[in-house]
């Protein structure tokens, strides 16, 4: 329809410069009589009277430009890692959790079962600083880790999406010679896998 009407044109432009007139294009209906500048009515070689139809989606014919296409998009993985201190939420040398623990928790959960959260997996990893043997601090990872998964379970975030397991005190993040650096490797780390939908960058027109 788009070629058809632009020759259309074509061939009522060279009628109207055979006639001497110009004709009045602007804001013309569709399948209205063309007229000339002078009010008069352009007729082809037969004697018929020439009509238009407007030309849908060209802003210049007067008429509304379609609607651009909304964006592309595409879900992709994005993670998130939230650190747990350990003494925030254990007693020292302990794995049952504080008040204070099951308060954060629930928060945490509540925000894991938001309406719309797309999770894909959630890691729970246990970490302890290098105070006492390896065998014990492993042990002791790993129930910290258990009871964190555990309180999100039953605070309804699916058994199935969760994975946790214990490191011991082989990932420390800081310096086990001072008790601040202890205090930092003392810690449950929950990373959150999520599917988000991101916008599809279009390629640069060179």
């Amino acid at each position: 329809m788009g070629e058809v009407n632009m020759k259309l044109k074509k061939l009522i432009a060279v009628a109207v410069l055979a006639a001497g007139a110009a004709p009045a294009f602007a804001d013309l209906p569709a399948n209205e009589d063309l007229t000339s500048a002078g009010g008069d009515l352009v007729k082809n070689r037969w004697g018929e009277c020439v009509t238009v139809n407007a030309n849908k989606g060209l802003t210049g014919c007067g008429v509304q430009a379609p609607a651009p296409e909304p964006p592309k998009t595409e879900m992709v993985t994005q993670t998130e890692t939230i650190t747990l201190a350990a003494d925030t939420y254990f007693d020292f040398d302990k794995y049952k959790l504080k008040p204070a623990g099951k308060e954060a928790l629930q928060q945490l959960a509540g925000d894991l079962n938001q309406r719309g959260a797309n999770i894909q997996k959630i890691t729970v990893v246990g970490n302890t600083d290098s105070k006492g043997s390896d065998a014990y601090n492993q042990k002791l990872s790993e129930r910290r880790a258990n009871t964190v998964a555990n309180y999100l379970v039953e605070n309804g975030v699916p058994q199935s999406l969760i994975e946790a397991y214990g490191n011991g005190e082989r990932n420390p993040v800081a310096t086990n010679k001072t008790a601040e650096g202890r205090a930092q490797n003392r810690r449950v780390d929950v990373t959150v896998d999520g599917l988000v939908e991101r916008q599809v960058q279009q390629p640069v027109a060179q």
